[in-house]
């Protein structure tokens, strides 16, 4: 969200040590990025139970939590890879789902990247324009995190991916439709806000509803390689369409994924309702379910 005011600040060191303005952009965010994925790879824990700076008490009561919500499965180890893990993970039809949706959210988000040329248009430089392309963004970060608290507070999702996306629509739609380069830059908000918001909710919804650990992380790398997938062909593809059909392509894939949400839901509420009758008869006949099922277990409930 923030690139662009850096990149505002960093493309004034043009001819510092020789290089150019916008070769600074490449050297600073890229040195940063990977000091921080050093940095990250040894403090980062990779559960609550190995979090240093937690207390023994707040370690257990934060893995009851997850426990309580279904987000951790309560059988659930951290123990070697296990490849069968990975392919119940790809045999969960929910999973393909949330893959598709990042796969469709890996070509929206780089979308955006015309932000720049429409500031342009409004008659700043090309300077300035890296100053207001990210004013949209940063909207979206606000409102990302709006979204994020809402989703994981009332467990749902699903309703606020297919609202985001919607959100997303609307702005492409008045975007496409208008003339005025101001309503234009204006209706960058709602599509901006409305599609990047739904991103790490789609990625998060993929997590929540597979268990055990072993099966989340195999789940979570999938999607996450779809979405860089998705990147890199937009990025090869969106290159070659004028405005309008990059506008079309963007509005055609924030629709695709308010349906494939839409199915998600449906299939997750069935599968809940279908668990819940199997609770009932495991009950009633007083027989226990055998073990390692994780997110295919009776008293595991998806998240919608």
């Amino acid at each position: 969200s923030f690139s662009g005011i850096f990149a505002y600040g960093i493309v004034r060191l043009d001819g510092i040590a020789g290089h150019p303005g916008w070769a600074w952009i490449f050297i600073l965010e890229g040195l940063f990025s990977v000091v921080c994925g050093i940095v990250l790879f040894f403090i980062l824990p990779r559960s609550p139970a190995h979090a240093r700076f937690l207390k023994t008490q707040e370690k257990e009561y934060l893995i009851a939590h997850l426990r309580q919500s279904g987000t951790m499965d309560v059988t659930e180890d951290e123990g070697p890879f296990q490849p069968r893990e990975f392919v119940k993970a790809i045999r969960g039809p929910h999973v393909w789902m949330g893959t598709i949706m990042t796969f469709l959210m890996g070509n929206t988000d780089p979308g955006f990247s015309f932000t720049p040329s429409i500031v342009v248009g409004l008659g700043y430089t090309n300077t300035d324009a890296q100053l207001y392309s990210a004013y949209p963004s940063v909207v979206a970060a606000v409102f990302a995190m709006i979204t994020a608290y809402l989703s994981d507070r009332y467990g749902a999702r699903g309703v606020i991916i297919i609202c985001s996306n919607l959100l997303a629509v609307i702005g492409l739609a008045v975007f496409l439709a208008v003339k005025q380069l101001h309503i234009k830059y204006m209706a960058l908000f709602l599509a901006t806000s409305g599609s990047l918001s739904a991103s790490p909710s789609i990625i998060t919804w993929v997590a929540n509803n597979s268990s055990p650990y072993l099966r989340r992380v195999s789940a979570t790398a999938i999607s996450s390689i779809a979405f860089q997938l998705g990147g890199v062909i937009s990025s090869s593809l969106f290159g070659a369409f004028n405005l309008n059909t990059l506008t079309i392509s963007l509005l055609a894939f924030e629709v695709t994924i308010s349906i494939v949400a839409s199915m998600n839901v449906l299939y997750l509420m069935n599968e809940n309702r279908r668990k819940k009758l199997e609770r009932e008869r495991l009950t009633q006949e007083g027989l226990q379910e055998e073990r390692g099922l994780g997110d295919r277990s009776a008293w595991y409930e998806y998240n919608l």
